[in-house]
Protein backbone atom coordinates (compact mmCIF):
# COMPACT_ATOMS: atom_id res chain seq x y z
CA UNK A 1 0.00 0.00 0.00
CA UNK A 2 1.00 3.21 -1.04
CA UNK A 3 -0.54 6.60 0.99
CA UNK A 4 -3.07 3.84 2.18
CA UNK A 5 -4.68 3.15 -1.19
CA UNK A 6 -5.03 -0.77 -1.40
CA UNK A 7 -2.55 -1.85 -4.15
CA UNK A 8 -5.34 -3.19 -6.29
CA UNK A 9 -7.09 0.14 -6.49
CA UNK A 10 -3.53 1.55 -7.62
CA UNK A 11 -3.41 -0.99 -10.18
CA UNK A 12 -7.02 -0.61 -11.19
CA UNK A 13 -6.59 3.24 -11.85
CA UNK A 14 -3.79 3.11 -13.59
CA UNK A 15 -4.48 0.46 -16.47
CA UNK A 16 -7.78 2.09 -16.65
CA UNK A 17 -6.07 5.75 -16.86
CA UNK A 18 -3.54 4.19 -19.94
CA UNK A 19 -6.27 2.08 -21.68
CA UNK A 20 -9.44 4.40 -21.40
CA UNK A 21 -7.51 6.47 -24.66
CA UNK A 22 -7.39 2.62 -26.66
CA UNK A 23 -10.98 2.36 -25.81
CA UNK A 24 -12.10 5.71 -26.85
CA UNK A 25 -10.32 4.74 -30.01
CA UNK A 26 -12.25 1.72 -30.45
CA UNK A 27 -15.43 3.44 -30.23
CA UNK A 28 -14.37 6.32 -32.55
CA UNK A 29 -14.04 3.50 -35.27
CA UNK A 30 -16.49 1.92 -34.71
CA UNK A 31 -18.78 4.90 -34.60
CA UNK A 32 -17.00 5.88 -38.13
CA UNK A 33 -18.06 2.17 -39.60
CA UNK A 34 -21.54 3.08 -38.56
CA UNK A 35 -21.23 6.71 -40.42
CA UNK A 36 -19.35 4.79 -43.50
CA UNK A 37 -22.59 2.28 -43.52
CA UNK A 38 -25.04 5.58 -43.54
CA UNK A 39 -26.34 4.96 -40.06
CA UNK A 40 -27.79 8.89 -38.93
CA UNK A 41 -28.78 9.04 -34.97
CA UNK A 42 -32.75 10.20 -34.84
CA UNK A 43 -34.99 9.58 -31.58
CA UNK A 44 -36.45 6.02 -33.20
CA UNK A 45 -35.99 2.56 -31.96
CA UNK A 46 -33.69 1.69 -34.43
CA UNK A 47 -31.48 4.61 -33.18
CA UNK A 48 -31.50 3.02 -29.52
CA UNK A 49 -30.96 -0.89 -30.90
CA UNK A 50 -27.86 0.01 -32.86
CA UNK A 51 -26.61 2.43 -29.69
CA UNK A 52 -27.25 -0.81 -27.95
CA UNK A 53 -25.29 -2.88 -30.59
CA UNK A 54 -22.61 -0.35 -29.96
CA UNK A 55 -21.94 -0.45 -26.27
CA UNK A 56 -22.30 -4.20 -26.73
CA UNK A 57 -19.91 -4.74 -29.29
CA UNK A 58 -17.41 -2.07 -26.98
CA UNK A 59 -17.70 -4.14 -24.18
CA UNK A 60 -17.22 -7.59 -25.80
CA UNK A 61 -14.06 -5.98 -27.80
CA UNK A 62 -12.86 -4.15 -24.53
CA UNK A 63 -13.27 -7.68 -22.07
CA UNK A 64 -10.91 -9.77 -25.27
CA UNK A 65 -7.95 -6.86 -25.04
CA UNK A 66 -8.61 -7.12 -21.15
CA UNK A 67 -7.77 -11.04 -20.97
CA UNK A 68 -5.08 -10.09 -24.19
CA UNK A 69 -3.54 -8.05 -21.84
CA UNK A 70 -3.59 -9.99 -18.80
CA UNK A 71 -2.20 -12.99 -20.38
CA UNK A 72 0.34 -10.33 -21.79
CA UNK A 73 1.32 -8.96 -18.70
CA UNK A 74 1.18 -12.62 -16.44
CA UNK A 75 3.77 -13.84 -19.56
CA UNK A 76 6.44 -11.02 -18.93
CA UNK A 77 6.18 -11.98 -15.17
CA UNK A 78 3.86 -9.84 -13.43
CA UNK A 79 2.90 -10.79 -10.35
CA UNK A 80 1.21 -7.96 -8.62
CA UNK A 81 3.67 -5.79 -7.26
CA UNK A 82 4.52 -2.41 -9.48
CA UNK A 83 8.32 -2.01 -9.43
CA UNK A 84 9.83 1.09 -10.29
CA UNK A 85 13.79 2.42 -10.51
CA UNK A 86 13.22 4.85 -7.94
CA UNK A 87 12.94 4.37 -3.97
CA UNK A 88 8.99 5.81 -3.79
CA UNK A 89 9.73 8.23 -1.22
CA UNK A 90 8.69 11.33 -1.03
CA UNK A 91 11.34 13.80 -0.26
CA UNK A 92 10.96 17.30 0.48
CA UNK A 93 11.43 18.95 -3.12
CA UNK A 94 8.59 16.72 -4.22
CA UNK A 95 6.54 18.47 -2.19
CA UNK A 96 7.39 21.65 -2.92
CA UNK A 97 7.69 21.43 -6.68
CA UNK A 98 3.99 19.52 -6.70
CA UNK A 99 2.51 22.85 -4.29
CA UNK A 100 4.11 25.35 -6.60
CA UNK A 101 2.60 23.68 -9.12
CA UNK A 102 -0.38 24.02 -7.44
CA UNK A 103 0.47 27.71 -7.27
CA UNK A 104 1.08 28.20 -10.41
CA UNK A 105 -2.41 26.58 -11.69
CA UNK A 106 -4.68 28.42 -9.54
CA UNK A 107 -3.18 31.72 -10.17
CA UNK A 108 -3.59 30.60 -13.65
CA UNK A 109 -7.00 29.93 -13.16
CA UNK A 110 -8.16 32.96 -10.91
CA UNK A 111 -6.39 34.88 -13.83
CA UNK A 112 -8.08 33.22 -16.50
CA UNK A 113 -11.76 33.84 -14.33
CA UNK A 114 -10.95 37.47 -13.62
CA UNK A 115 -9.33 38.62 -16.65
CA UNK A 116 -9.64 36.34 -19.22
CA UNK A 117 -7.01 36.03 -22.00
CA UNK A 118 -8.86 38.51 -24.16
CA UNK A 119 -5.92 41.41 -23.86
CA UNK A 120 -3.37 39.30 -25.78
CA UNK A 121 -5.85 39.21 -28.88
CA UNK A 122 -5.69 43.30 -29.27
Amino acid sequence: MLLLVPLVLVHMTLLAYRYIYVFSEDLAHMRAALASRGFVPRADARTLVTSGQLVGGLLVRSLDRTERIDAAMRCRGFDGRLRTLGGGRVRVTDVAVMLAVLAVAAVLTSFDREVGWAWLTH
